[in-house]
């Protein structure tokens, strides 16, 4: 049984990667810098060349065609890929089209507990992705303890505490990392002026209406709040969608009739009901 957990929000991100704004980035891929006089030339299968530069951290490969020339730039490691083609367009000027690519690699290492942990290249991958950052009063370690219980794949990476400085007693949480299902969550103890809304949700996806039950009664328990349409707010005044997969299918049913049947009845439930549902949709 696996659930799979997301939050309710869609990103949309569009990235310009010019060849000089990586040029004496820390860490980054120099893909701007000049291989120098001293490279080394050799043909690749006849008509691609490759160069490497002296320090042998970057290999360039340049294919030249009729329709334009292609120049691929790889790292040492192997895991960053700049491809930059230029395309003749005739009676326009030449079209240059950028491909960054960045594939992230995670090494496990044995800490002397021989526990495994992904090593800093994972971490690094998250701090770039961005995470989501949940807002509580004092109960930001309870919350993690609580969530992380509810999914596979799921666990506390890091905590951090306050110390003599402040403002929070010494001690007690300041700021949490944990994952849920792969996903990635900060949790911040942060006081009480802000509280949780359905402006912002995470959605359940279930595959059966058992995955539904045990979610719907764990986040409900303690001073949860059922509402409807499967939504509820869970003990610590977060909403939450419990989603049966199949529901996606049924409101997208080319037959208007069916779908409206499906979206009626779902308006009318709480907690949603799969065999309900389908018996909406199926019915003469």
């Amino acid at each position: 049984m696996r659930k799979r957990m997301l939050p309710m929000v869609a990103l949309g991100l569009l990235v310009c990667l010019p060849m000089a704004a990586q040029r004496g980035k820390g860490g980054g891929m120099p893909m701007g810098r000049a291989m120098g006089p001293n490279s080394v030339m050799t043909p690749s299968g006849g008509a691609p060349m490759t160069r490497t530069n002296p320090a042998g951290s970057i290999t360039r490969t340049v294919t030249r065609s009729p329709a334009g020339t292609t120049r691929t730039m790889v790292n040492r490691e192997g895991n960053k890929t700049l491809t930059m083609t230029h395309s003749k367009m005739a009676g326009s000027r030449p079209v240059v089209t950028r491909t960054f690519s960045h594939v992230q690699k995670t090494a496990k290492v044995k800490t002397t507990h021989g526990n495994r942990h992904s090593a800093r290249a994972r971490h690094t991958s998250h701090s770039r992705r961005g995470m989501y950052v949940l807002w509580f009063n004092d109960n930001a370690e309870a919350a993690m303890d609580f969530y992380t219980s509810l999914f596979k794949d799921s666990k506390i990476v890091r905590v951090s505490r306050y110390g003599d400085a402040g403002p929070g007693p010494k001690g007690t949480v300041m700021v949490g990392e944990f994952e849920l299902a792969g996903q990635r969550f900060m949790a911040l103890n942060g006081g009480p002026q802000f509280h949780f809304t359905e402006a912002i949700s995470l959605v359940a996806n279930c595959e059966s209406q058992a995955e539904v039950d045990e979610l719907w009664e764990k986040l409900t328990q303690g001073g949860g709040r059922p509402s409807d349409c499967g939504w509820l707010k869970d003990k610590f005044g977060l909403s939450w969608q419990i989603v049966p997969i199949v529901l996606g299918q049924l409101l997208s049913d080319p037959d208007p009739v069916k779908s409206q049947r499906v979206m009626k009845a779902m308006l009318q439930m709480k907690k949603l009901d799969i065999a309900k549902l389908q018996q909406a949709h199926d019915q003469a």
